[in-house]
């Protein structure tokens, strides 16, 4: 069972809890974890993260350890999760034994993507200070891509009809997210500020003169050279109505001319979350030319660089792209038709993967399990990655290139 989306169960994770609740689903997180993995290491990792309110990104952690530890048992299944992310680099080194036992048990494409998101998280480490361990790791890195490639190549692409998927319309996400962008305007004024609607809430704008019925989030911009973001930390911290849940930073990595490695590293993404479970997420622009930048961690999506027009969105007055039709139509395609199931992942057209470890290897992932279930995406997703210099084609079939 694929892990769903949805407004209500996004709005629990987010929300902060109270101790009692903290502590019943620390408990039970605590007894999984160490029933699948066998490792205290792990399982105290996973309580302190729910003990913090950090509830979505540990219970998605307990979803992957079951998954991969059990993989006779599909219980629930959250492809796309890096369950790298906030782990320590011993940490990683428990989670690859963990990975190793299960070689046999699960698909082999699942355990060379395990291990390509932790050879990649490696990588990550040592840039910021400068090991000389970072080549070897390197090159272990692509050979498991490409041994991952190799396996994606003998894949037998299935023919999947997808089942109809059906849009829940949820009242209450648009009431909260209403309230929750009032007091954001409140609190940071666009004539200070200067931020906009992007993405599926100015789709929501533009299309439904409102927010999206099915969407569960908000999605802002603003451009880097009106971003302070000491001021931006301060009124956060001193509010009532918003926290902050996380900060993502987008790396980029490139060679000197000494051949070491040079990584730059820039604030990308702010999530914030409302009171009401409301989750805001903040992208900070960044200009390149003519283009106009925004991302995460793993993702870089691109604009031909845009101005600003005032709109109102549910009563609140707010700034937005004032080419809709170019801004949407490079975001989405066809973006007057509505699509439920849409994946910012692999339906972007203006996506542009981020030359870092971790980008890599979670489109080499998303690349088999697009052709394990899906000919018609596979390819597509192939061709994308083809298109952007990831993937070759050779005599003797696909290889990962070396960005950098």
């Amino acid at each position: 069972m694929t892990i769903a989306k949805s407004y209500k169960l996004l709005n629990f994770l987010n929300r902060d809890h109270s101790k009692l609740t903290r502590v019943i689903f620390g408990t039970l997180a605590f007894l999984g974890v160490f029933t699948v993995t066998r490792n205290i290491k792990l399982s105290l990792q996973v309580w302190r993260g729910i003990q913090r309110n950090d509830f979505k990104t540990s219970l998605r952690r307990c979803g992957w350890y079951a998954y991969n530890g059990w993989p006779g048992v599909k219980l629930i299944d959250d492809p796309y999760f890096d369950f790298t992310e906030g782990l320590s680099v011993p940490e990683l080194e428990i989670v690859s034994q963990f990975n190793q036992r299960n070689k046999l048990r699960g698909e082999t494409y699942r355990f060379f993507s395990n291990e390509l998101y932790i050879a990649a998280a490696k990588i990550h480490f040592k840039l910021t200070d400068a090991d000389p361990e970072i080549y070897d790791l390197v090159e272990n890195f692509y050979v498991l891509a490409n041994e991952l490639v190799k396996e994606i190549d003998k894949m037998e692409i299935a023919q999947y009809q997808p089942l109809p998927i059906f849009p829940t319309f949820d009242q209450k996400f648009s009431a909260n997210a209403k309230e929750a962008l009032e007091k954001f305007s409140n609190c940071f004024p666009i004539s200070e500020w200067r931020w906009y609607v992007i993405s599926g809430t100015f789709l929501g704008l533009i299309r439904e003169h409102g927010f999206l019925g099915h969407d569960i989030d908000i999605d802002l911009g603003i451009n880097a050279e009106d971003f302070n973001f000491e001021n931006f930390l301060r009124i956060v911290s001193t509010s009532t109505e918003f926290v902050m849940r996380k900060i993502d930073g987008q790396i980029e990595i490139s060679r000197n001319a000494e051949n070491g490695f040079l990584f730059q590293k820039r604030i990308c993404l702010i999530k914030l979350i409302h009171v009401s479970g409301i989750n805001l997420d903040i992208f900070i622009h960044y200009k390149d030319g003519c283009m106009r930048w925004h991302g995460s961690t793993l993702h870089r999506w691109e604009n031909k660089d845009f101005t600003l027009t005032p709109s109102i969105l549910e009563g609140v007055k707010v700034l937005c792209p004032s080419d809709a039709d170019t801004y949407l139509t490079e975001n989405y395609g066809d973006w007057r038709t509505p699509k439920y199931d849409f994946n910012c992942s692999t339906d972007t057209p203006n996506l542009v993967i981020t030359r870092n470890f971790l980008s890599i290897a979670i489109f080499l992932k998303r690349l088999a399990l697009q052709m394990s279930t899906d000919q018609e995406q596979g390819l597509k997703f192939l061709n994308m990655l083809i298109k952007n210099r990831l993937i070759e084609q050779t005599d003797k079939g696909i290889r990962v290139r070396k960005f950098i």
